[in-house]
């Protein structure tokens, strides 16, 4: 029977090539045919034994009725034997080799696109795996990666000789590597200085600190740290900034002339994208997909987050202000003539962005942490303001830190940090130090909802850690978890602990520097004094490691601060803790969009710098847009029915790719100069926004005697806004409230139209129904009118048929261009915007004109917006920000 089935292919085949003579089958599709035919033959076996057998029961009365749907199983094996084997060898085989490959197995973060025909794209432990795989595959295998399938050369005992003496010309190499610092570099070219003359000098380098009897290096550059020698570790730079430091490599020199690079770029750099900008070079984004990841793993919630998320945070300016008299200080005072609401860096009536706050010594000495677009500014003007009084100290290459975003960050320290009594001196054992720890842990062990416990912003623990080299796997203290949690208890520890003022001393003076000098440290030398501590033998004096460490609780997460040349270390082995994942720049302002916070400088246009980067966007994605095909670029020229009186020109109004915020004060402020001068000129009728004419059809453009021109319909305000809207200051300024009149808007001559700002107020967006918004869309206030008519109706869902989507078809009068809005609506713009994984709708936050300033009756808490190049509208509630 098997052999009748499986020889049928060829005539099945032949049949239908002689009723279709141009129709081939391929090789898959006489196995398909085949498996079908088989399973029909099957099928009429059982219905001929079922026929057979009612035969029998009609002859016989003896056979029972059950017989009838009974298959016979010695028949059926025998006409199946050939199938059954074939399944048999399928199963055996099965058993050897895996049913995936091994790039199958790896997980998301290191598989490649190649992997499965490249072994060079998989790790190199499973590299000959994979080849065995290929092997038995019958895939073809490249010559370049045959050798790995062979077994590890044995070498003689001349060849070993040869491999010892190159690993020790190899040790020397590093040590000559490590000690060409102290070449003198006043010689600025490198390019000029001879190759053998450096050698020379490296090998004079070698043989004179090898005759060293304590060993020290003390004119010689840090591997590690960033300054050009010993002494400048422990000097930081007063009243001045420090200079750019210089770099660890020659070969890097010319790499780091203007862009600093920060103690985890050689790390970051093959991880993530990085880019130059304030003077750092700054990871960017990690180069795997983390969109996902950054919104389960940030979220600070216990439910919605499992893991931690980390960034190299060292690219933040770090200052310290101190009194110079320390009986009388009047730093508090002098400082709240530029720091408002203890948040805001304010500077001749301009917002320049925030800062974060700590005091060291109240109130004598206090560090301010700073965005680095601003950091010079704020440094240069306080030491040339305040001379006299305070004294300010630049420690951005001295102090460094590291921000952690997620449930689970205290556990993740707890798995690193590691305190012994016996590296530190007696007098550092302070009550502070051991409260401050045990509320760690206790934190640590116990709260996996920090957000339950009433710790403020300026919270912080500070305690004295060991060399986190030391520990050869991260991995929690063996009593972690019979640590008793008593909530009582922990609240009396955060509101009568003392301050961790010992930790501040050791980390912003100069008396702790010994102990946190990282070259007196190297990492197998720590290895082994940490070995020989646990052993119990304490007499190796590199087991003498301090460290001083504070962790900070920030607006959206953590931060640890530590010694600058102490963040690799840490970085290392904070990367070694399941579920922590390092992120960048994009990353951090994905966090703040989620959780409804201002992003600096993003979400800052009312700031210089929020402005200028406003600017530089555009440009960069104009030029994109100039660079596509004319078939794959959006025409934002030709886009008509966007208001419910077009201009004369169709189009996009403003700036197509950003944020215009020129315009948006050319039309306001032009507004209330028509309102101002027509309300004052005798009309008894109050005029409104509204009531302003598009065009002025009985007059043409008119010019006044100082040859400025004159305002009578919108198309003037546009005409006026591309004539000077080239200018260079910020046009717009964050809203008073308390000093509301001081913003009013009534405007008497024409030259306030450009020169006077239009204050703004932040404020969060969230689609009612559907609605996706992007960066730079536009936002439109509704009339009162308009919104009674008909946008009330689809806030409350009047218009929604049984599917769920709005009725359109039903309102298409309602839907004409008088309920769409007017140019006199636009309100302002979106700065940051997408869908919001967090609400699972579209959400964005952007600035616009408060409803106090507008002349007319506006709906107070719902937006219209719409994406550039569109027409479409979607209706928002709005909900304001603090800042």
């Amino acid at each position: 029977m098997s052999a009748n089935n499986f020889n049928t292919s060829s005539s099945y085949n032949s049949s239908n090539h002689k009723n279709n003579p141009r129709r081939k089958f391929n090789e898959n599709q006489q196995k398909k045919f085949q498996r079908v035919r088989n399973a029909r033959t099957i099928r009429t076996e059982i219905i001929q034994d079922i026929r057979q057998t009612r035969r029998q029961r009609n002859n016989n009365a003896n056979v029972f009725s059950e017989d009838a749907g009974v298959l016979k199983l010695p028949e059926f094996i025998s006409s199946r034997e050939f199938e059954i084997k074939q399944l048999q060898n399928a199963m055996h085989n099965s058993k050897k080799s895996s049913s995936t490959r091994v790039f199958q197995d790896l997980p998301r973060k290191l598989r490649r696109r190649t992997a499965s025909h490249n072994v060079k794209r998989i790790p190199k432990r499973l590299r000959k795996r994979a080849l065995n795989e290929m092997k038995k595959s019958s895939q073809s295998i490249t010559t370049g990666n045959t050798h790995l399938l062979k077994d590890k050369p044995h070498y003689t005992k001349k060849q070993l000789y040869k491999l010892k003496m190159s690993v020790k010309l190899l040790r020397l190499a590093t040590k000559s590597k490590h000690m060409r610092y102290s070449i003198n570099y006043e010689t600025k070219n490198f390019k000029k200085y001879q190759l053998r003359r450096k050698f020379r000098d490296l090998k004079k380098l070698v043989n004179m600190h090898k005759n060293l009897k304590d060993g020290k290096i003390t004119s010689i550059k840090n591997s590690v740290f960033s300054f050009k020698n010993a002494e400048e570790i422990s000097t930081p730079h007063a009243n001045q900034l420090a200079p750019l430091p210089l770099a660890k490599s020659i070969k890097y020199m010319k790499r780091q002339k203007k862009y600093a690079w920060l103690p985890t770029h050689v790390w970051n750099s093959k991880r993530s994208h990085m880019i130059k900008v304030w003077g750092k070079n700054i990871a960017y984004t990690p180069t795997q997909k983390c969109f996902r990841l950054t919104h389960r793993l940030g979220n600070a919630n216990s439910c919605l987050s499992d893991g931690c998320l980390m960034e190299d945070s060292c690219y933040r300016g770090k200052m310290v202000v101190s009194s110079n008299n320390c009986t009388e200080s009047n730093l508090p005072k002098l400082l709240s003539q530029i720091i408002k609401n203890k948040n805001k860096i304010v500077i001749d009536g301009k917002v320049l962005g925030p800062v974060d706050l700590y005091w060291i010594e109240k109130p004598s000495k206090l560090l301010l942490i700073l965005h680095p677009s601003i950091y010079a500014t704020v440094f240069n003007y306080i030491a040339s303001k305040f001379t006299e009084y305070l004294c300010v100290t630049d420690f951005q290459y001295n102090i460094g830190s590291i921000d952690l975003f997620g449930a689970t960050v205290l556990q993740t320290l707890a798995k690193v940090l590691r305190r012994e009594f016996d590296i530190v001196n007696i007098e550092h054992r302070s009550s502070s130090l051991n409260d401050d720890y045990q509320l760690f842990m206790q934190l640590a062990s116990n709260v996996r909802d920090i957000n339950a416990l009433p710790i403020s912003k300026d919270f912080n623990l500070g305690f004295i850690v060991k060399d986190p080299r030391s520990l050869k796997r991260p991995q929690l203290p063996k009593d972690f978890n019979n640590k008793v949690f008593n909530f009582d208890e922990v609240i009396q520890l955060l509101e009568n602990r003392d301050s961790n003022s010992d930790v501040w001393k050791n980390l912003f003076t100069m008396e702790g520097k010994h102990h946190t000098d990282i070259l007196r440290f190297p990492s197998k030398s720590t290895t082994k004094g940490s070995e020989s501590t646990q052993s119990g033998n304490t007499d190796n004096s590199n087991s003498a490691v301090s460290i001083p460490l504070i962790i900070t609780k920030t607006t959206l997460g953590w931060r640890v601060l530590l010694p600058y040349h102490w963040v690799l270390p840490l970085w290392n082995k904070l990367n070694k803790v399941p579920r922590t994942y390092h992120i960048g720049l994009k990353q951090e302002q994905q966090l703040h969009y989620e959780q409804n916070k201002l992003y600096f400088p993003h979400d800052w246009p009312f700031t210089p710098m929020g402005y200028q980067l406003n600017c530089n966007e555009a440009a960069a994605k104009k030029e994109v847009w100039e660079r596509k095909p004319f078939s794959k670029k959006i025409n934002y020229q030709k886009i008509d029915s966007i208001h419910e009186e077009e201009l004369p020109y169709c189009g996009e109004i403003g700036d197509w790719f950003c944020c215009d915020w020129k315009l948006l004060q050319f039309l306001h402020n032009g507004i209330n100069y028509y309102l101002s001068s027509n309300n004052c000129s005798g009309n008894n009728n109050a005029l409104t926004a509204i009531d302003i004419p598009i065009v002025n059809a009985a007059k043409t453009t008119q010019f006044d005697n100082q040859n400025i021109r004159n305002i009578t319909c919108i198309v003037d305000i546009f005409e006026l806004y591309k004539e000077t809207h080239t200018a260079v200051d910020v046009p717009i300024e964050l809203f008073n409230v308390k000093n509301g009149t001081e913003n009013n808007l009534n405007l008497l001559q024409k030259h306030d139209i450009v020169t006077k700002r239009l204050p703004i107020i932040p404020i969060k967006f969230e689609a009612i129904d559907r609605g996706h918004p992007l960066d730079n869309a536009r936002i439109y206030a509704i009339s009162r009118s308009k919104w009674e008519d008909y946008w009330q109706l689809i806030v409350s869902k009047s218009l929604k048929t049984p599917s769920g989507k709005t009725d359109h078809e039903s309102y298409k009068e309602m839907l004409s261009s008088k309920y769409l809005p007017k140019i006199q609506d636009l309100v302002g713009f979106v700065t940051c915007g997408t869908f919001n994984l967090s609400s699972g709708k579209g959400t964005c936050i952007g600035m616009v004109v408060p409803q106090e300033l507008l002349k007319y009756d506006y709906s107070s808490s719902h937006y219209l917006i719409r994406n550039t190049g569109t027409n479409s509208y979607r209706i928002f509630k709005s909900s304001p920000i603090k800042i």
